[in-house]
């Protein structure tokens, strides 16, 4: 239990123990309905609270979201762009975090295709974490930087064709019917 979980549970104890002190000196039918939303109310404020990840999780989640080749974050294109990075990382963590128990469940998770498919409102919220990280004038950069890198292949793949395309009619004429 970290020091915070632990402040946070001493404090719920302390109303808990004044609220049964009080309950002692007051009506108990006029208050066993409040009293017993309070302790309710306080009982999931506890439990909700000791499920989030440790500082090392959300570190670890951090890092190899930013590390991660597939997500393309590290590519060069996305240099000068570090802070709206961090901000989709965490972003992503907080989501990963509401999901799952520990970095390690996540991350032996999230791979999955089934978890997105069985999980559509969180990898919706995933993908999202990446357009709210970045400003307008960030994400029309990117974006057109990814549509230059597009446009380049495919003119690159046009000129295969054409070679292709080239190659197949010269091996046309070579046959004799």
């Amino acid at each position: 239990m970290t020091p915070q979980e632990g402040g946070v549970y001493s404090r719920n104890i302390m109303v808990i123990a004044f609220l049964s002190q009080s309950i002692k000196s007051l009506t108990m039918k006029h208050l066993t309905l409040p009293l017993t939303a309070i302790l309710i109310t306080t009982i999931s404020f506890i439990s909700c609270n000791s499920s989030s990840w440790s500082s090392s999780d959300k570190e670890a989640c951090i890092n190899e979201i930013l590390n991660d080749p597939e997500l393309g974050l590290t590519s060069e294109d996305m240099e000068g762009y570090e802070e709206s990075l961090n901000a989709i990382a965490e972003c992503m963590c907080d989501v990963l975090e509401s999901e799952f128990s520990s970095f390690k469940e996540a991350s032996n998770n999230i791979d999955n295709d089934e978890w997105a498919i069985e999980n559509p409102d969180a990898a919706l919220e995933l993908a999202g974490c990446i357009f709210s990280g970045f400003s307008e004038s960030e994400m029309e950069e990117v974006l057109d930087e990814a549509f230059e890198d597009i446009d380049e292949e495919l003119e690159n793949l046009e000129e295969e064709l054409e070679e292709a395309l080239e190659e197949f009619e010269d091996a046309l004429e070579d046959i004799e019917f």
